[in-house]
């Protein structure tokens, strides 16, 4: 079973750790932005205006990161920053690097569908690595109370 867990941390400290690490790769190139969350129609215009640059490889850096950084309105919510890293030499591989969780990592929240027993399991696993790091069940598929009201008969 897949369990997705998503790390919160905020620009400024990914930056701070890419900086840390940066001194001792060379020849490699870092761009971090916000998502930007389009409609079916705003992606496919500009992909329609880049699309060709992108093909014949003259798309400047910042057309190709643009790219990685879109994604369908119906994710707003997310609020998600990319990391883009190249490092010359290792393409088509990930880049590690160490960070420190404590100064990087503001919260982790886990899967909406996660049972209790294994969120239980989850939260154990992590307090022995990340302790002190807040830890929270996803409520995206919680649709809450509502009431309707119904006219009088």
């Amino acid at each position: 079973m897949d369990i997705a867990v998503q790390i919160h941390s905020t620009p400024r400290a990914l930056i701070a750790d890419l900086l840390a690490v940066a001194a001792s790769r060379t020849g490699s190139e870092a761009f971090i932005g916000t998502v930007q969350y389009a409609t079916q129609r705003e992606i496919q215009e500009l992909l329609t205006a880049i699309g060709p640059a992108l093909l014949e490889k003259r798309a400047t850096k910042k057309e190709l990161a643009s790219t990685l950084l879109l994604k369908r309105g119906s994710f707003d919510h997310e609020k998600e920053i990319r990391l883009l890293w190249h490092v010359q030499g290792v393409a088509g591989r990930i880049v590690k690097y160490n960070i420190d969780p404590f100064k990087t990592v503001s919260k982790i929240v886990l899967d909406p569908t996660v049972d209790s027993k294994l969120e239980d399991e989850i939260r154990s696993m992590l307090a022995l690595h990340v302790n002190g790091i807040p830890i929270e069940k996803s409520n995206l598929l919680d649709f809450g109370g509502f009431e309707l009201p119904l006219p009088d008969v």
